[in-house]
């Protein structure tokens, strides 16, 4: 005898287990192409410097005669009517003040000791090394030192600076090479980054609206500013000439700096650090320490030699 089975009511296609199973799927795909997404997202910026010279965060720090000799240059002063970003030059520029008749130099010393977290200099919090920007001079006015970056793309920049008063002055860039570095606009008309006709105002900071107290700042997130009249800013996937001037009355220091560019951006490559051409060793943690491994401490050292980096470990 055969025993008929009574027949089991499968679900139809949108009913019961079968949906369920279906937006199981489904949202574990869209899981996957999530996170896909996002580790793609966290591998598109890399450091504009070698790790070799970077602190763990990625900050390149003026606190080594070799890192200025390497990345810190002037800009192009040979036209006396138009001074420019040297396009030839290394990736960080100073910037004289705009002072007749004297022109007081930006300098950099890495053994200077800039303002601590109260506004002293030397005190708690203080860095060594910088690139020194001279006061503006006379009231309201954005005329002293500067430092500007020559850069192939910008994904982010970040600047660690102190002073011992309040530091106020100028952000504007452009795309322009032929620009003159002194000349903006800020009419409150719209221009490309790259119009001839200057610089492009990006932000200002003033008497009423300082950067930063008197003491130590790491100003971060400059590449997301704007003037507020044109949503234009500093991120580039193509070259890009920044420029900051000091418009406070007191000098501020720029301790160093952190600038990531977008991996993207055709003919990107880190700028690999080196001295003249000779061999550099540097701590782990990016701090020149001689051309040599002569003499050095017990520990592990990078040593850059010939286009190629390698770990040695002291003993």
């Amino acid at each position: 005898m055969i025993t008929k089975l009574p027949l089991r009511n499968f679900p139809h296609e949108g009913e019961g287990p079968f949906i369920n199973t279906f937006n199981m799927k489904k949202l574990f795909t869209l899981a996957a192409l999530a996170f896909a997404f996002l580790s793609a997202g966290a591998q598109t910026t890399k450091n504009l410097f070698h790790a070799t010279v970077t602190d763990a965060n990625g900050w390149l720090w003026f606190n080594s005669q070799s890192v200025i000799d390497t990345y810190v240059g002037d800009i192009d002063a040979s036209d006396p009517v138009a001074f420019r970003i040297d396009v030839n030059g290394k990736p960080i520029q100073k910037v004289f003040a705009y002072q007749q008749p004297d022109y007081p130099e930006a300098t950099a010393d890495p053994l200077i000791v800039g303002a601590g977290t109260d506004g002293e200099t030397g005190t708690a919090g203080a860095h060594t090394g910088a690139i020194i920007l001279p006061p503006a001079k006379g009231f309201g006015a954005i005329n002293g030192g500067g430092i500007a970056f020559k850069l192939p793309a910008l994904a982010t920049l970040s600047i660690c600076l102190s002073s011992n008063s309040k530091i106020i002055g100028r952000l504007t860039a452009t795309t322009n090479a032929q620009n003159d570095i002194f000349k903006f606009v800020n009419d409150g008309n719209i221009y490309p980054l790259n119009s001839d006709k200057g610089f492009k105002v990006i932000q200002v900071y003033s008497l009423f609206k300082k950067l930063a107290g008197a003491g130590v700042k790491e100003w971060t997130g400059l590449e997301n500013l704007h003037n507020g009249t044109d949503p234009t800013t500093i991120k580039s996937d193509a070259p890009i000439y920044v420029f900051f001037q000091n418009g406070n009355r007191d000098t501020v220091y720029v301790h160093g700096v952190k600038i990531t560019v977008p991996v993207t951006a055709s003919g990107i490559s880190t700028v690999a650090a080196s001295v003249n051409g000779k061999t550099a060793v540097y701590t782990v943690d990016g701090r020149f320490a001689g051309t040599a491994l002569t003499g050095l401490r017990q520990g592990v050292y990078m040593v850059r030699e010939n286009g190629k980096t390698r770990k040695v470990v002291i003993r």
